[in-house]
């Protein structure tokens, strides 16, 4: 099977699509070629059948020339399916031809934003996939569950262990956004910084949409304003092949977004093992027995502190057998080689 996988970026060092590598080479491993029609490319170690087709474009660049440069790669290409990731306008865009040439299309997608783009799209496409139930809100008869695609060897937890001592890491990996609730995190911070003196907390994630550069200066206000000094800290963006040693140099972690998607970066830090207190309840599952000691849906600061300071208060052995518990269900139920083969199934469904 030869597919088409429309994408914005495929480029191993971006810290937000250096993911899109690991798949393009999962599912490579399944289809006879897989060619890529992406807006901008980077360095990326790619299997030989995978070959990519970058635009040369930003997302901000002019509609008409990005128009242009797809058709121009689309009408040259030789495949049997279609498989649109993140974004409905893609969809939009190679519907026409996919019709004219009878390719099916199926659409990726995992947002909580539900707009006139992706009615339409759920209407062109002829499979809607996503990671969780709560990661699409539109009823259709199109859409399959498969999950997401973790590469357990990347995230994977450290071999060093903590130098005895060392000030223990309190870590969010995410965008800058309001949905993340930084601000519930500043405010936990405070109470567990009260507690333990060796706590320091790092939130590693851009502020890329428009207004977010603002809105950081916001928070960094609000931390400065609490007190917290250099004990909470905004590191920006890192290089995809970095962060994986983030997650492993970290005591614990919080993603306190609600209930909605399920957020990559949660199942990232459980394949390092590392302990992940959270407020959606979409977790609740994979969480299983240990959900009582990391959920807290719609939870208070104090709740929030309560959670971290218990997971940060465990001996370490119990903590490494809970982190191992996390990585053993995401491994099983979410790794990359899962999803590719849940995905190549799918579109082959759409060929047949």
């Amino acid at each position: 099977m030869r597919i088409l996988f429309i994408t914005y970026k495929v480029d191993e060092s971006d810290s937000l699509v250096g993911f899109v590598v690991g798949w393009l080479n999962a599912l490579a491993a399944h289809a006879s070629r897989v060619e890529v029609i992406c807006l901008a490319s980077g360095p990326a170690q790619l299997q030989p059948n995978v070959r990519v087709h970058s635009l040369g474009t930003q997302p901000g660049a002019g509609k008409p020339a990005q128009a242009l440069a797809f058709y121009r790669v689309a009408l040259g290409l030789k495949v049997d399916v279609v498989f649109c990731q993140f974004s409905p306008e893609f969809v939009m865009a190679i519907a026409p031809l996919a019709k004219l040439r009878r390719w099916p299309v199926a659409l990726w997608y995992t947002h909580r934003h539900a707009g006139l783009a992706l009615r339409i799209a759920t209407r062109l496409a002829d499979r809607v996939l996503t990671a969780s139930p709560e990661s699409f809100r539109l009823r259709t008869p199109k859409l399959r569950v498969i999950g997401h695609g973790i590469s357990t060897t990347r995230f994977a937890p450290s071999a060093v262990p903590a130098l005895p001592g060392a000030r223990r890491l309190v870590l969010a990996v995410g965008r800058i956004a309001p949905v993340k609730n930084y601000e519930l995190l500043i405010a936990a911070a405070q109470r567990v910084t009260a507690v333990h003196a060796d706590v320091d907390f790092v939130v590693a994630g851009g502020a890329h949409a428009p207004g977010m550069q603002a809105y950081l200066g916001q928070l960094q206000a609000l931390a400065a304003a609490s007190a917290l000094g250099s004990r909470f800290q905004f590191i920006g963006p890192l290089p995809y092949a970095a962060v994986p040693g983030l997650y492993q140099s970290a005591a614990v972690a919080a993603n306190l977004c609600g209930t909605g998607g399920m957020d990559k970066a949660v199942l990232e830090g459980f394949s390092c093992g590392l302990p992940t207190v959270v407020r959606n309840t979409t977790f609740a599952g994979l969480l299983a027995e240990d959900a009582p000691a990391l959920l807290a849906a719609d939870a208070t600061a104090d709740d929030v502190a309560l959670l971290l300071l218990g997971v940060l208060q465990q001996p370490a052995a119990a903590r490494q057998a809970l982190g191992a518990r996390l990585r053993s269900r995401v491994v099983a139920g979410y790794g990359e080689q899962a999803l590719a083969e849940k995905l190549f199934a799918s579109l082959k469904e759409l060929c047949a």
